[in-house]
């Protein structure tokens, strides 16, 4: 039989930081993992901008995107906030 369409998921991790040093710190850690120059890496700042990031993933069709936090462990709470807003925004649209 044919296998649901919705039972495969094309998942991605892809680096998130929240605030407004976000592009600093992507920028850094894109040279760090060597990223061929303007290569996209990751996404970051407020909660609409990590949503229009994810865009042009979910408009390939990666339908399951982890943000993977970087940065130190004194901004979790600053990046599990951000991402329940960018999931709640995502959930209502």
């Amino acid at each position: 039989g044919r296998a649901d369409a919705d039972a495969f998921r094309t998942a991605m991790f892809l680096a998130c930081v929240p605030g407004d040093d976000a592009a600093r710190q992507l920028s850094a850690e894109a040279l760090r993992q060597e990223v061929p120059t303007g290569g996209l890496f990751g996404v970051g700042g407020t909660a609409e901008q990590v949503t229009e990031g994810l865009a042009p993933y979910r408009d390939a069709g990666v339908n399951a995107i982890a943000l993977q936090p970087l940065g130190p462990l004194e901004g979790m709470a600053e990046f599990i906030a951000l991402a329940g807003r960018v999931h709640s925004s995502l959930s209502t649209t």
